[in-house]
């Protein structure tokens, strides 16, 4: 792929992450989520590959997928799987390698951060706060009735306007078409975290890493990170 020019001081650029495939390995607590809630109803379990192709439209999404085929009231399941979640939250453990140093090398260098997810704000903001990554972020967004959900490019670009950043000195880092839509969308640059989870499908990216560490090294290639 050729490199990326871009003419930006650090201290207005925007770097805005997924979170579940992204910054953090969450397959395993929603999987277990999801089986605490099937578990609710005397439903068998999914396994983990099931719960996988599942995640990347937002939680009441991905309830609505497990429970597909079963006469289950959804605003009940979804309820349950939002209480059941707190008891099944990512580990430090499952931050993807290289995350932590990734975030604080990008802060150091005065670039801004920001997370937008499809997961609901308030266990988002309880997964950052419990893996103590929240204040790396200068905003959070998680879904919500103020945005619409990715692919909607409407949270990125109020990101942008509150941080005062461009979208040509911004970026979105994600594993999923959602993620690489909504930042098209938004006339941003586009990199696909492939050592996520979703799928890009047809959608097209400027820059693919294999590791958040990679990511940081390339934007290190224009400013002195």
């Amino acid at each position: 792929m050729e490199n990326i020019k871009l003419h930006a001081q650090t201290n207005n650029c925007l770097v805005i992450c997924d979170l579940d495939g992204t910054l953090v390995d969450s397959r395993g607590a929603l999987t277990d989520t999801v089986n605490s809630v099937r578990s609710y109803y005397n439903l068998s379990p999914l396994d983990k590959d099931t719960v996988t192709g599942y995640i990347g439209n937002g939680s009441k999404a991905l309830i609505e997928r497990a429970m597909h085929g079963h006469n289950i009231n959804i605003e009940e399941a979804y309820s349950l799987m939002r209480k059941s979640y707190a008891e099944n939250t990512p580990k430090e453990k499952d931050i993807y390698p290289g995350v932590r140093s990734g975030l604080l090398k990008l802060v150091d260098a005065g670039i801004k951060l920001a997370v937008v997810t499809n997961k609901p704000q308030e266990p988002t903001e309880y997964l950052l706060d419990h893996l103590n990554l929240s204040s790396f972020f200068q905003m959070i967004v998680g879904g919500s009735d103020a945005y619409p959900l990715k692919p909607d490019p409407a949270p990125l670009m109020a990101v942008m306007k509150k941080t005062g950043v461009l979208p040509g000195n911004s970026w979105m880092i994600g594993d999923h078409h959602t993620d690489l839509e909504a930042g098209r969308r938004a006339d941003v640059h586009t990199c696909l975290a492939a050592y996520g989870f979703g799928s890009p499908e047809n959608e097209p990216f400027e820059l693919e890493v294999n590791s958040f560490s990679e990511f940081t090294d390339y934007l290190s290639q224009y400013f002195r990170i």
